[in-house]
This record gives structure tokens, sequence and C-alpha cells, in this order.
């Protein structure tokens, strides 16, 4: 909800959950099956956190196919903002690093639950089998509070996307395999 990408994309707060909530349907539903490895974190049945993860090599391009299915949905959730969303992706594409490498693209935890370590956990988990792989990870941070968690889980900072005036800055992070 807080997220300084997505309250630029989606600036009317009262819609933005549903809206979020459509989003996250439509990215598991047509991008996430069969490409995406997708980790939670549960406190009983209830699922709290989540972190969606693209494998090596780690060159974010979806196929043409994929594209199409989640077109409908992206742009019922975007709306007149499809634009702004397309140049989002277009400068993280460019920046996306060429090595091979894990790709987190999202993660979140319910606020209920925020700054228990959930985020932490998750994003640990996978980055112990990046280790143990010898495989290196990369994110983008829309939320410059979260850059001293991802420093401390081993990613270093090494750029910002180039978006237009008025959008938040985003840092480009890699983490070599320790």
């Amino acid at each position: 909800m807080d997220d300084p990408v997505f309250a630029w994309m989606l600036p009317t707060l009262p819609a933005r959950r549903r809206r979020l909530a459509l989003f996250f349907s439509n990215v598991l539903r047509h991008e996430a099956p069969g490409v995406h490895l997708i980790d939670v974190a549960r406190v009983g049945e209830r699922i709290v956190g989540g972190a969606v993860w693209y494998p090596p090599p780690g060159r974010y391009v979806p196929k043409l196919g994929r594209q199409l299915l989640a077109l409908p949905g992206y742009a019922a959730v975007l709306r007149g903002r499809l634009g702004m969303a397309q140049t989002y992706v277009n400068s993280a594409l460019r920046a996306h690093p060429s090595e091979p490498h894990w790709y987190l693209q999202y993660v979140g935890v319910d606020p209920e639950f925020q700054r228990q370590g959930i985020g932490a956990a998750l994003i640990s988990f996978r980055v112990h089998g990046c280790d143990a792989d010898s495989q290196a990870a990369y994110l983008e941070s829309s939320n410059a509070k979260n850059l001293a968690l991802y420093t401390r889980l081993g990613f270093q900072p090494t750029g910002l996307l180039a978006l237009p005036s008025g959008a938040p800055e985003v840092t480009t992070m890699w983490r070599p395999p320790a």
C-alpha cells in the first residue's frame, strides 16, 4: 500500500488496496506460473508475506504470450496510468544486469506483521540457497526505508533507475554469492 512506486502509479489511496490486489492477482495468474518461484511466510494458516523470484538466468523479459494474457488485467488496474507503468518497466529492463542471477521482483509483508523479521526471513531463505549454489541475486528497491535491510542481507547499491521527474527514486542492488 505504501510502496512509493505503486503510490506514484496508483495515487488514489482509497482505491489502491483493491487495485493492488487485482494487480498481484494478475501477476500470479498470468506471469508467475512456470516462471517465478514464490516463497510465502505463514502464521498458522494465514499467509502474512511473500517473495516473488525469477530464477537464473535472471533476465526478466516476459514472453509475448504471457504479456498479452496479462495486458487486460494491467489495463484494468492501471487505467490511464498504463503508460507510466510501461515507462517504469522499460527503465527496469534497461538497468537489469546481464549476468546470471536470481531476481527478487516483489516482496511484501502484511502491515500487521511488518517489523517482525518476516521480510528478512523470506529474502534470507532464497539468498542462502543462492550462496549454496554460488549464484548472485538482484533487486530494485523502491523504498529507501528498505535499503538498510537489503544491505544487511548482502545487497549493494549499483545505481538508480532512469525515471521521469516526479517518479520515486528506485535503487538497483546486486548481491554476489557469499
